[in-house]
């Protein structure tokens, strides 16, 4: 209902205005053609949609729509069987169960199997035809879960983009390569940040850290050059300017695959220890050694550590703890302590003296000065 206050909308005799229904008059003077009317008159049907479309739902695991009134209880929405069906899970259920199913995709099954809403099942199409509509995705034929969509040649990955990659649907990152690859040869390390980022923010990179990993080294040459070490300090200098760029466009670090950017330091105030031990960098030999290892050594020494540190450890006279035969270096006499002690710390020292990690990796600690003296000499 719409007032109006006209002038010549206005009833002077009962000096108010007139209430004009804009909407009934629309629809009383509505004209209805000849070929309209006898469509109507012989109920025929005003509208249609040939042919019928299915519409199919893709999400991930228990992610899916589900629609209920405000009113119930959420925890019985949950558990209701029904909301844990759709499309998509029961289109799993039929390549389980017919044969016939798992020589089709998705997108085809509205084709030869109508969904029943009240059920909420599939089931053989007898006649008619139908189409399937769904959001954009990478067809597989014949899966039964989503376990196995993440299956690809008897090797399940961790998310459904890694498989989709292993499966060849998704584009490589071969376009961003090359263009990194040939501003190298003639830009500095900082324009080389700001492409990095760049790439980030406005391109359709399929894995991040594959590109970090395989140009870190050219966007962390000034850094070397400025004389801070290589390993985290470099990469957190890098990851630094990359972060100063993505926050103008709203973006992070933590929005892409790359490592943990942390707290800024300034290195100049660093102690030259601690310097030596950020720029130490694990090769990923190393730590496939590690993971192969038996630990069973490492595990009874941290046991042992706990026993000490509880007061359940053994002792004998004077409070005195007994050391494990496998800790302790038995010299073939007195004289002969030290040149023990650095034949098992430093076997073939003079094979490896001049090999800078075997030195590093190695120490012995002493007490008092004078052994260090003893022990140098």
């Amino acid at each position: 209902m719409i007032e109006i206050t006209d002038k010549h909308q206005y009833n002077e005799a009962q000096d108010q205005p007139v209430i004009i229904d804009e909407i009934r008059n629309f629809v009383e003077a509505r004209w209805v053609s000849a070929p309209e009317a006898i469509w109507r008159i012989l109920g025929f049907s005003m509208s249609g949609m040939n042919p019928a479309v299915t519409r199919l739902q893709v999400h991930l695991p228990n992610q899916q729509k589900v629609i209920f009134n405000e009113n119930i209880n959420l925890e019985e929405v949950i558990a209701a069987n029904r909301n844990q069906q759709t499309t998509l899970t029961e289109y799993f259920k039929m390549n389980i169960q017919d044969p016939d199913a798992r020589n089709l995709l998705y997108i085809d099954f509205p084709i030869h199997y109508v969904w029943n809403k009240e059920t909420k099942s599939w089931k053989k199409r007898q006649r008619g035809g139908c189409i399937g509509r769904m959001y954009m995705a990478h067809p597989v034929k014949g899966a039964t879960d989503f376990e196995e969509l993440k299956t690809v040649n008897g090797i399940t990955y961790p998310t459904f983009k890694e498989s989709a990659q292993q499966r060849g649907y998704l584009e490589n990152d071969n376009e961003y390569q090359i263009c990194i690859v040939e501003v190298k040869k003639f830009q500095m390390p900082i324009q080389l940040h700001t492409l990095f980022a760049t790439l980030l923010v406005f391109g359709d990179i399929t894995d991040v850290r594959q590109l970090w990993n395989e140009n870190f080294n050219a966007m962390a040459e000034d850094f070397a050059y400025e004389g801070i070490p290589e390993g985290q300090l470099q990469i957190q200098k890098v990851l630094q300017n990359l972060n100063s760029f993505l926050q103008r466009h709203a973006k992070t670090i933590s929005d892409y695959d790359l490592p943990e950017l942390l707290p800024e330091i300034n290195i100049t105030k660093l102690p030259q220890t601690l310097l030596e031990e950020l720029s130490y960098s694990v090769t990923p030999e190393e730590l496939a050694k590690v993971a192969q290892a038996d630990n069973s050594e490492a595990s009874a020494f941290t046991e042992y550590l706990i026993r000490i540190g509880s007061g359940t450890e053994p002792t004998i006279e004077n409070d005195l703890i007994w050391l494990p035969d496998e800790m302790v270096i038995y010299p073939h006499n007195n004289n002969d302590l030290i040149n023990s002690i650095i034949n098992v710390i430093y076997p073939n020292l003079i094979e490896y003296a001049l090999d800078t990690m075997f030195i590093t990796k190695r120490a012995i600690l002493t007490p008092l000065n004078n052994d260090v003296d003893e022990i140098n000499n």
